[in-house]
């Protein structure tokens, strides 16, 4: 998407927008709560976050307003939203000594998580998406060990929820699963 930042946020939804701009802010803040832990006692912390404008522009302001804005305009394509997604995640929710990143458990509860399922149903199509019990029943498994595999960073739900991901859930990330005869 090659649209200017600011004209992307004027076509983001009001609610969407206030989204995105308080992810930022809590991202934004959040080196300088790393910088007050880490300052030796005595010296002054710099106290610098810029404005919500400004970081509508950083790589993640962008990336939160394409997802927001093709969640809304049934038009766009997916120009690279799922990549963008990804990239949220890790920004948000990654491991600072690895790769990945953990969803927090009820990250689809929030406001964010809601927006990006909505991302995946228009990405994917409603009857492509699958709910956890789907996902246990038909890779023959136990509840507890899908929440356990996802609790261990071994499954991410988005994955689970997509129905065109069964065949290689059970051959890559389930240990030996119970399969119909």
């Amino acid at each position: 998407m090659d649209l200017s930042t600011s004209f992307l946020a004027s076509l983001v939804r009001k609610d969407h927008l206030e989204l995105v701009d308080t992810t930022l802010l809590a991202v934004a803040g959040r080196p300088w709560e790393l910088a007050r832990a880490t300052t030796p006692r005595g010296e002054r912390i710099k106290e610098t976050v810029p404005s919500v404008e400004q970081l509508h522009s950083s790589w993640l302001g962008r990336n939160l307003l394409m997802i927001a804005h093709y969640v809304e305009d049934e038009w766009t394509q997916d120009t690279g939203v799922e990549e963008a997604m990804e990239q949220v995640y890790r920004v948000l929710f990654g491991d600072p000594f690895g790769e990945g990143y953990t969803l927090p458990p009820d990250f689809h509860r929030s406001d964010l998580g809601q927006l990006f399922h909505r991302a995946y149903v228009k990405l994917y199509g409603r009857e492509n998406l699958l709910t956890p019990a789907q996902v246990y029943h038909d890779l023959g498994i136990a509840r507890q060990t899908l929440y356990d595999r996802v609790k261990k960073g071994k499954l991410r739900l988005d994955f689970l929820l997509w129905r065109n991901a069964l065949p290689a859930l059970r051959d890559r990330d389930m240990e030996s699963p119970a399969r119909p005869a």
